[in-house]
Protein backbone atom coordinates (compact mmCIF):
# COMPACT_ATOMS: atom_id res chain seq x y z
CA UNK A 1 0.00 0.00 0.00
CA UNK A 2 1.51 3.26 -1.16
CA UNK A 3 0.10 5.99 1.02
CA UNK A 4 1.94 9.25 0.76
CA UNK A 5 1.46 11.72 3.51
CA UNK A 6 2.31 15.31 2.93
CA UNK A 7 4.22 17.22 5.55
CA UNK A 8 1.95 20.08 6.84
CA UNK A 9 4.95 22.34 7.49
CA UNK A 10 6.05 21.98 3.86
CA UNK A 11 2.49 22.77 2.66
CA UNK A 12 2.21 25.93 4.76
CA UNK A 13 5.62 27.09 3.49
CA UNK A 14 4.39 26.75 -0.10
CA UNK A 15 1.22 28.67 0.71
CA UNK A 16 3.11 31.50 2.44
CA UNK A 17 5.62 31.68 -0.42
CA UNK A 18 2.79 31.83 -2.97
CA UNK A 19 1.02 34.63 -1.03
CA UNK A 20 4.30 36.54 -0.72
CA UNK A 21 4.87 36.33 -4.48
CA UNK A 22 1.30 37.56 -5.16
CA UNK A 23 1.73 40.51 -2.75
CA UNK A 24 5.04 41.45 -4.37
CA UNK A 25 3.57 41.34 -7.89
CA UNK A 26 0.58 43.49 -6.87
CA UNK A 27 2.87 45.93 -5.03
CA UNK A 28 5.24 46.26 -7.99
CA UNK A 29 2.34 46.73 -10.41
CA UNK A 30 0.90 49.48 -8.19
CA UNK A 31 4.31 51.13 -7.85
CA UNK A 32 4.88 51.18 -11.62
CA UNK A 33 1.34 52.47 -12.27
CA UNK A 34 1.95 55.37 -9.88
CA UNK A 35 5.27 56.12 -11.60
CA UNK A 36 3.63 56.04 -15.04
CA UNK A 37 0.48 57.98 -14.15
CA UNK A 38 2.04 60.46 -11.68
CA UNK A 39 -1.22 61.78 -10.19
CA UNK A 40 -1.54 65.51 -9.50
CA UNK A 41 -4.09 67.39 -7.42
CA UNK A 42 -6.75 69.17 -9.48
CA UNK A 43 -6.58 72.98 -9.31
CA UNK A 44 -9.65 75.15 -8.68
CA UNK A 45 -9.99 78.92 -8.88
CA UNK A 46 -12.89 81.37 -8.81
CA UNK A 47 -13.57 82.86 -12.23
CA UNK A 48 -16.71 84.91 -11.61
CA UNK A 49 -18.96 85.96 -8.72
CA UNK A 50 -22.50 87.31 -9.25
CA UNK A 51 -24.92 88.36 -6.53
CA UNK A 52 -28.32 87.35 -7.87
CA UNK A 53 -30.50 88.23 -4.88
CA UNK A 54 -30.10 89.72 -1.45
CA UNK A 55 -32.48 90.73 1.30
CA UNK A 56 -31.69 92.49 4.57
CA UNK A 57 -34.15 92.04 7.44
CA UNK A 58 -34.24 94.05 10.65
CA UNK A 59 -35.43 92.09 13.66
CA UNK A 60 -36.62 94.87 15.98
CA UNK A 61 -37.18 92.57 18.97
CA UNK A 62 -33.48 91.92 19.57
CA UNK A 63 -31.94 94.56 17.25
CA UNK A 64 -30.26 92.23 14.77
CA UNK A 65 -29.71 92.55 11.05
CA UNK A 66 -30.20 89.36 9.03
CA UNK A 67 -28.99 89.03 5.46
CA UNK A 68 -30.19 86.41 2.99
CA UNK A 69 -28.52 86.13 -0.38
CA UNK A 70 -28.04 83.93 -3.43
CA UNK A 71 -24.60 84.22 -5.01
CA UNK A 72 -23.57 82.43 -8.19
CA UNK A 73 -19.94 81.33 -8.49
CA UNK A 74 -18.23 80.10 -11.61
CA UNK A 75 -15.23 77.96 -10.70
CA UNK A 76 -12.42 77.14 -13.10
CA UNK A 77 -11.16 73.55 -12.77
CA UNK A 78 -7.86 72.26 -14.15
CA UNK A 79 -6.84 68.60 -14.32
CA UNK A 80 -3.23 67.88 -15.32
CA UNK A 81 -3.59 64.10 -14.86
CA UNK A 82 -3.59 61.38 -17.50
CA UNK A 83 -7.05 60.26 -16.32
CA UNK A 84 -10.40 61.98 -15.91
CA UNK A 85 -11.94 62.84 -12.56
CA UNK A 86 -15.68 63.00 -11.89
CA UNK A 87 -16.86 64.78 -8.74
CA UNK A 88 -20.25 64.02 -7.19
CA UNK A 89 -22.54 66.85 -6.16
CA UNK A 90 -21.39 68.36 -2.88
CA UNK A 91 -22.33 70.80 -0.17
CA UNK A 92 -19.78 72.90 1.65
CA UNK A 93 -20.41 75.03 4.74
CA UNK A 94 -19.12 78.62 4.84
CA UNK A 95 -17.96 80.06 8.18
CA UNK A 96 -16.86 83.57 9.08
CA UNK A 97 -15.18 83.99 12.47
CA UNK A 98 -16.71 80.68 13.62
CA UNK A 99 -20.28 81.61 12.59
CA UNK A 100 -22.06 79.51 9.96
CA UNK A 101 -23.11 82.04 7.32
CA UNK A 102 -23.92 79.96 4.26
CA UNK A 103 -23.83 76.83 2.14
CA UNK A 104 -22.14 76.24 -1.22
CA UNK A 105 -23.80 73.74 -3.56
CA UNK A 106 -21.69 72.31 -6.37
CA UNK A 107 -23.32 69.99 -8.94
CA UNK A 108 -21.76 66.83 -10.38
CA UNK A 109 -19.06 67.64 -12.91
CA UNK A 110 -16.36 65.87 -14.90
CA UNK A 111 -12.79 66.97 -15.52
CA UNK A 112 -11.34 65.36 -18.65
CA UNK A 113 -7.64 64.39 -18.66
CA UNK A 114 -5.24 67.27 -19.41
CA UNK A 115 -8.03 69.86 -19.13
CA UNK A 116 -7.21 73.50 -18.50
CA UNK A 117 -10.54 75.31 -18.62
CA UNK A 118 -13.58 73.48 -17.19
CA UNK A 119 -16.29 75.86 -15.94
CA UNK A 120 -18.22 74.68 -12.89
CA UNK A 121 -21.31 76.72 -11.98
CA UNK A 122 -22.22 76.71 -8.29
CA UNK A 123 -24.44 78.54 -5.82
CA UNK A 124 -23.77 80.08 -2.44
CA UNK A 125 -26.85 80.39 -0.24
CA UNK A 126 -26.69 82.77 2.69
CA UNK A 127 -29.87 82.13 4.65
CA UNK A 128 -30.52 84.60 7.47
CA UNK A 129 -26.88 85.17 8.33
CA UNK A 130 -26.67 87.32 11.44
CA UNK A 131 -24.97 90.46 10.17
CA UNK A 132 -24.89 91.99 13.66
CA UNK A 133 -22.75 89.11 15.04
CA UNK A 134 -20.46 89.20 12.01
CA UNK A 135 -19.83 92.92 12.46
CA UNK A 136 -19.42 92.52 16.23
CA UNK A 137 -16.79 89.78 15.80
CA UNK A 138 -14.80 91.75 13.26
CA UNK A 139 -13.86 95.30 14.05
CA UNK A 140 -14.23 97.68 11.14
CA UNK A 141 -10.72 98.99 11.75
CA UNK A 142 -9.28 95.51 11.11
CA UNK A 143 -11.20 95.23 7.84
CA UNK A 144 -10.08 98.67 6.69
CA UNK A 145 -6.45 97.90 7.57
CA UNK A 146 -6.37 94.48 5.95
CA UNK A 147 -8.91 95.31 3.21
CA UNK A 148 -10.09 91.69 3.32
CA UNK A 149 -12.52 89.39 5.11
CA UNK A 150 -11.53 85.83 6.03
CA UNK A 151 -13.83 82.84 5.57
CA UNK A 152 -13.53 79.10 6.13
CA UNK A 153 -15.11 76.51 3.83
CA UNK A 154 -15.63 72.99 5.21
CA UNK A 155 -17.17 69.92 3.58
CA UNK A 156 -16.50 66.62 1.89
CA UNK A 157 -16.75 65.34 -1.65
CA UNK A 158 -16.53 62.08 -3.56
CA UNK A 159 -14.29 61.78 -6.61
CA UNK A 160 -14.39 59.05 -9.27
CA UNK A 161 -11.39 58.11 -11.40
CA UNK A 162 -12.27 57.63 -15.09
CA UNK A 163 -9.98 55.95 -17.64
CA UNK A 164 -11.12 55.49 -21.26
CA UNK A 165 -14.71 56.51 -20.34
CA UNK A 166 -14.88 53.78 -17.68
CA UNK A 167 -15.45 54.67 -14.04
CA UNK A 168 -12.82 52.69 -12.13
CA UNK A 169 -13.14 53.46 -8.43
CA UNK A 170 -14.31 56.09 -5.99
CA UNK A 171 -12.13 58.18 -3.73
CA UNK A 172 -13.62 59.86 -0.66
CA UNK A 173 -12.05 63.21 0.08
CA UNK A 174 -12.63 63.63 3.81
CA UNK A 175 -13.12 66.96 5.59
CA UNK A 176 -12.18 69.38 2.86
CA UNK A 177 -11.13 72.58 4.59
CA UNK A 178 -10.10 75.82 2.95
CA UNK A 179 -9.25 79.20 4.43
CA UNK A 180 -10.19 81.99 2.02
CA UNK A 181 -9.56 85.70 1.99
CA UNK A 182 -11.98 88.01 0.17
CA UNK A 183 -10.42 91.30 -0.87
CA UNK A 184 -12.90 94.12 -0.38
CA UNK A 185 -11.35 96.71 -2.67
Amino acid sequence: MDVSTQNPVFSSKKCCFFLLIICMVVGLATFFMILIIRPHKPVFSVREVKINFYKIDNDSSNLTLLVSSVIYLTLNAENHNKFGIGFSSSRFLVYHEGLHIGTIRIPWFFQPPHSENVSVPSRVLLHSANLTKIIANTSLQEISKQNMAQMRIIGDSRAHVWVLHIKLFEIMIFAFSCDCESHLS
